[in-house]
């Protein structure tokens, strides 16, 4: 099995929030930085009450219609989670808070297992300006493993893999966005020396619908 982030959108109170969530407020006049704030509680449909990010000592400075986003994790549901808002009301008393306006929706990027098939695929990469040959040896939708007679490659390379996999019999060339997450410590090929996992990013609509064809038709 592999991991693939899945876009989903829902509402808030879908997620069935608890007091004291760790969040990270993002101000769009000071988009580059994420504050640390936390969840006090939320009336669904209404608005919700945070506490107010602490900027050198003190309460950072917030007004009414300041835009915000509003990023955080879900444990319950195994998703980053992220939506806009606005600030409604600021309050000092008893304590700094903030209320934002509850959102209409949300989105989650939920992270699912995906189903991992044993290949053998020879493929193309392209990588730091460079041709190596590869094999896939096992692949899903949200990346796989290559095995290769070279060894240079490095965890955080991009690199694009270029194979030709058949569906309903038509083979089609996919040319898959990706990077190496890991070095691997051994190969299942025996005239191969290197092993990487590969994490593919954003592909095509068209790639997906071929990929995700091939790997659940050879299922066993």
């Amino acid at each position: 099995m592999g991991y693939v982030l899945i876009r989903i959108t829902m509402t808030l109170d879908d997620l069935k929030l608890m007091p004291g969530l760790p969040l990270q407020l993002q101000f769009h006049h000071t988009e580059d930085i994420r504050e640390r704030s936390r969840l006090v509680g939320y009336l669904a449909g209404t608005s919700l009450l945070v506490t107010t990010p602490v900027t050198n000592g003190g309460p950072r400075p917030a007004r009414p219609q300041d835009k915000i986003n509003v990023r955080f994790f879900s444990n319950e549901t195994n998703s980053a989670v992220a939506f806009s808002t606005e600030v409604i009301h600021v309050s000092m008393v008893p304590f700094p808070c903030l209320h934002l306006r509850y959102p209409n929706a949300i989105a989650t990027d939920e992270i699912r297992r995906a189903v991992r098939i044993e290949v053998k695929q020879i493929a193309s990469l392209q990588v730091n300006g460079e041709k190596i040959p590869a094999t896939i040896v096992d692949l899903s939708t949200g990346g796989c493993r290559l095995e290769s007679r070279h060894d240079h490659l490095r965890s955080g390379d991009q690199l694009i893999i270029t194979v030709k996999l058949e569906v309903a019999n038509i083979s089609r060339v996919l040319n898959l966005k990706g990077e190496v997450r890991t070095v691997l410590d051994s190969c299942r090929l025996p005239d191969c020396v290197a092993a990487y996992g590969v994490l593919f990013g954003e592909l095509p609509e068209q790639e997906q619908l071929i990929l995700h064809a091939y790997v659940y038709t050879h299922l066993r």
